[in-house]
C-alpha cells in the first residue's frame, strides 16, 4: 500500500541561510504538489512568488485571521488531494 501525504509550507521570505524562492523550489523539487504560503513585507516578489505556482502570498503587516484562514484553506486542499 502507497501513502501519500502532501505537505503545506509556510514560509517567510527572510530567512538566515537562503532566501524563501530557493527554499520553495527545493520543495517543489521534491513534492510538486506541496502547498507552499509565503508571507512577507515585500511586495515586489509576489510576481515571482506566484510563477512557484504557490497558494497564498501574505504581505506583511496580516491579521491573525487571515493567517487561519489560509492555513485552513491549504489544509482543506490537502485533504481533497488525498481522497
Amino acid at each position: 500500500m502507497l501513502i501519500t501525504m502532501n505537505l503545506s509550507f509556510l514560509i517567510e521570505h527572510r530567512m538566515p541561510m537562503q532566501n524563501s524562492i530557493k527554499t520553495a523550489k527545493m520543495i517543489l523539487n521534491i513534492d510538486q504538489d506541496s502547498k507552499i504560503i509565503f508571507t512577507t513585507a515585500y511586495n515586489s516578489i509576489k510576481e515571482e512568488i506566484f510563477s512557484l505556482c504557490v497558494i497564498d502570498f501574505i504581505e506583511k503587516p496580516f491579521l491573525c485571521e487571515k493567517l487561519i484562514v489560509t492555513i485552513h484553506n491549504a489544509l482543506k486542499m490537502n485533504s481533497q488531494s488525498t481522497l
